[in-house]
């Protein structure tokens, strides 16, 4: 059975919304990268310039992490100033 989230929304009392697998997953999988880079291996990266106003100049770089024993794949998508400090860091199940 999906877990429903009660999350405050924008002038709306409350609404309800479903987490996601991923959403459990995902979070413990950060956590094992953070915690034990070494058990994944880096399979791709793609670099790209920044598009949107509030990146300008910037770059965009995916890099696309396999876990070395069970094989599972993520996203973690950079986007740095070109100061080289990072801007935004998130991850996803996939590249877009």
């Amino acid at each position: 059975m999906p877990v429903i989230l009660r999350v405050p929304h924008r002038g709306h009392s409350r609404f309800k919304r479903r987490a996601s697998s991923w959403t459990r997953f995902g979070s413990r999988l950060i956590q094992i990268f953070r915690a034990k880079p070494d058990a994944f291996r880096q399979v791709a990266t793609l670099a790209e310039g920044t598009v949107g106003k509030r990146y300008r100049g910037g770059v965009n770089i995916q890099e696309i992490y396999e876990h070395v024993e069970t094989g599972v794949q993520f996203v973690r998508h950079v986007i740095y100033s070109d100061q080289g400090n990072i801007l935004k860091e998130s991850f996803r199940q996939y590249a877009k």
